[in-house]
């Protein structure tokens, strides 16, 4: 009797083993979309947390914004065989962060790892921001409210100076629809 309580407890463990969902598979598939706070919830729940998982980890990090979790996500791996683009995601935090010389150092890690894209006026700007941290912007902000429906912001040159549109503000006459607002 004592074998069969024993067999029918493993089989039950065995069983429940194939009915957990594969997180690591759903993370996956929620980066690939472009989910990735969603991803970032289910990479942490991996259990082997391993160099694929963390650098996913870290670049989830890095697509929602979160620079300081960023940073110290790629810090931990970046000295491992990382892709070029975890690269260039880092040199971008640190960019972001104000950490100009590391900044500099990882775009040019990334482009001697074969980084596609041509980052020399990124590392450009990392000698150069510091060096202008004192000056004063000469331009003048404008507010208006003009109806864009919600889909025209970025920025873009107009005559001598640039537009800049960006999300409404809670007090205008008239709101937008905010359409497929899933990653917001």
């Amino acid at each position: 009797m004592k074998n069969y309580f024993t067999l029918l407890f493993f089989s039950l463990l065995f069983l429940q083993s194939f009915s957990m969902p594969d997180n690591l598979a759903l993370a996956d598939e929620q980066y690939k979309i472009g989910r990735y706070k969603e991803a970032l919830i289910l990479y942490g729940q991996v259990a082997d947390q391993n160099l694929y998982v963390q650098e996913k980890t870290a670049n989830c990090y890095f697509f929602v914004n979160d620079y300081s979790n960023a940073e110290k996500a790629f810090a931990k791996i970046i000295d491992q065989k990382v892709e070029p683009a975890t690269i260039l995601h880092y040199a971008e935090v640190l960019l972001n962060q104000q950490k100009y010389k590391d900044a500099a150092a990882m775009f040019n890690k990334f482009k001697d790892a074969g980084g596609a894209n041509d980052v020399s006026a990124r590392v450009t700007s990392c000698s150069w921001a510091p060096e202008n941290a004192g000056e004063r912007p000469d331009y003048k902000l404008k507010a208006t409210n003009i109806e864009t429906g919600g889909r025209s912001l970025g920025y873009s040159c107009y005559k001598d100076g640039m537009i800049i549109a960006s999300p409404q503000e809670q007090n205008v006459d008239r709101k937008s629809t905010r359409l497929n607002s899933s990653h917001i």
